[in-house]
């Protein structure tokens, strides 16, 4: 599966319902949190459906470096999905040997431009950039 901006915005979305543990998130919640942030980034016709939830669901648990720790968790009839660590989140992992590699050549050719006029603003990506 390609992570596209719908797909990271998903993620995203995912991550912030599993890391509340003051919250059970059912999949019919966790549907309606992403249906939301896609209409709010893409207009009212964007949405998933219940299997894309799933199969996102499956992805974040098997193929992120490193892989999500979910937790499903009877309620009654029903399941609710969280992380199993409460400190976990994808958005707060470190990068990995070949991200920090691409992300060092992307600053260097960024650097390039540094002191051109119509560049300013990358003078304070550029820092942001090295420091991660």
């Amino acid at each position: 599966m390609p992570i596209n901006k719908n797909a990271y915005l998903r993620y995203l979305v995912f991550d912030k319902c599993f890391s509340n543990f003051g919250r059970k998130y059912f999949w019919q919640d966790l549907l309606k949190e992403v249906n939301k942030a896609l209409r709010e980034e893409n207009g009212p016709e964007s949405s998933i459906a219940r299997s894309q939830l799933f199969k996102d669901i499956s992805f974040m648990e098997t193929s992120l470096n490193p892989p999500a720790e979910l937790g499903d968790y009877k309620d009654g009839r029903r399941k609710y999905y969280r992380y199993t660590d409460p400190n976990f989140s994808i958005d707060k992992q470190l990068l990995n040997k070949t991200e920090r590699k691409t992300l060092k050549e992307a600053v260097a050719v960024l650097s390039k431009y540094q002191g051109l006029p119509q560049f300013e603003w990358l003078n304070e990506l550029v820092h942001i950039l090295s420091d991660k």
